[in-house]
C-alpha cells in the first residue's frame, strides 16, 4: 500500500501523479491519494509486509523507486 498526501497546486505531486501511478498500480501497489491536510506534500507511506516507511518529497521517478525498494527491503 502506497498511500500519497498531495495538493492539486503541487506541481512535484503532479509530477509523481503522472510519472508514478499507472506503473505503480500495473505493478500491484494499491495507491491511495489524499489530502494534504495542510502538512508539507508531497508525502509518501509505504506499507508492505508489516513494513513501514515515509518521506516527504518527491524529485524523480528513479529516487521514488529507490525508496520504495528501500522499504520493501528493510528489516523493520
Amino acid at each position: 500500500l502506497i498511500i500519497a498526501y498531495t495538493e492539486d497546486w503541487c506541481l512535484p505531486c503532479k509530477r509523481w501523479k503522472a510519472e508514478c501511478v499507472e506503473a505503480l498500480e500495473k505493478a500491484g501497489w494499491e495507491i491511495e491519494i489524499r489530502s494534504g491536510g495542510g502538512g508539507s506534500v508531497p508525502r509518501f507511506s509505504v506499507e508492505t509486509n508489516g513494513k513501514t516507511g515515509s518521506w516527504v518529497g518527491y524529485s524523480s521517478r528513479k529516487d521514488f523507486y529507490e525508496r520504495v525498494e528501500r522499504v520493501v527491503k528493510s528489516d523493520r
